[in-house]
């Protein structure tokens, strides 16, 4: 009876027998999990959290225990984000804790479409106001193309020393009711920025000359209006510093609120 009983505290987590023969009672792991995944803790079940959970387990004083979290995947090619991890374990790579008292591992899952986890290319992503927005290509030092879709001709179209032309393959679907206008709805709301947190917008930093390569996104005579269920393609251009190049990365506001955007990695 009393094998029976130690043993059915040993399976609850309850208390553990020392050497001595004592029992030594468990410690305490707190997992604060943010957004949504997954965590295990060694041989537990594992936690599943949609957006943010709590949850203490009771473990073997002394013992080496490995947390594992994995993100949710929102879609094909598209997941959220396991962050670096805080608590009792940091950065990145393996977390293993020693129960040697009580401790809090604090796992936090990125949403997509935030700056540290933006919308990957060629994936469609809801932005603002009934919009879908997908990154089809993106095309660096595209002076070249730049000057030769200008009928004015390459002196018009130069591009400054320690600058360069980017061009930006968008398509945009509207799901919204009636019908949306693309430069009014969607264009003036689509900014880039890189490392050295500069903003570009295609109003004060277009690419230089009258025109871009066509087609040219919602840059129409006449507002272009997209009823819902259709789709338009077409290029946005802006002229960036060269060395914002390499981590350059797109945003749409959402909404109107200038603080809520929508992030599209560039590369």
């Amino acid at each position: 009876m009393k094998a029976l009983a130690l043993s059915g505290l040993l399976g609850l987590g309850i208390a553990f027998i020392s050497a001595s023969g004592a029992a030594t009672p468990p410690v305490p792991l707190t997992l604060v999990i943010n957004g949504s995944g997954w965590v295990k803790v060694t041989d537990k079940a594992r936690v599943e959290c949609k957006k943010a959970c709590k949850q203490t387990l009771l473990l073997k004083a002394g013992s080496k225990v490995a947390v594992i979290a994995k993100p949710t995947l929102a879609e094909p090619g598209v997941s959220w984000k396991l962050a670096p991890w805080t608590g009792a374990c940091s950065g990145v790579g393996k977390c293993e804790v020693t129960m040697t008292s009580p401790s809090k591992v604090i796992v936090t899952f990125i949403a997509p479409g935030e700056q540290a986890n933006p919308i990957p290319l060629r994936h469609s992503w809801d932005v603002r106001e009934g919009w879908a927005l997908t990154v089809n290509s993106v095309a660096l030092n595209a002076d070249a193309q730049v000057v030769a879709s200008n009928p004015s001709g390459a002196t018009l179209a130069q591009v400054p020393a320690g600058a360069q032309d980017v061009l930006i393959s968008i398509l945009a679907g509207y799901k919204g009711g009636g019908s949306g206008g693309v430069e009014l709805g969607l264009v003036g709301f689509i900014e880039t920025v890189g490392a050295h947190k500069t903003i570009y917008d295609t109003n004060t930093n277009p690419c230089p000359g009258s025109f871009w390569p066509s087609p040219m996104l919602g840059a129409t005579k006449d507002e272009q209006q997209v009823f819902s269920g259709q789709s338009v393609t077409g290029n946005i251009c802006y002229e960036i510093a060269a060395n914002d190049a390499s981590t350059l990365q797109m945003f749409v506001y959402d909404g109107e609120n200038d603080s809520q955007k929508v992030w599209f990695a560039l590369s």
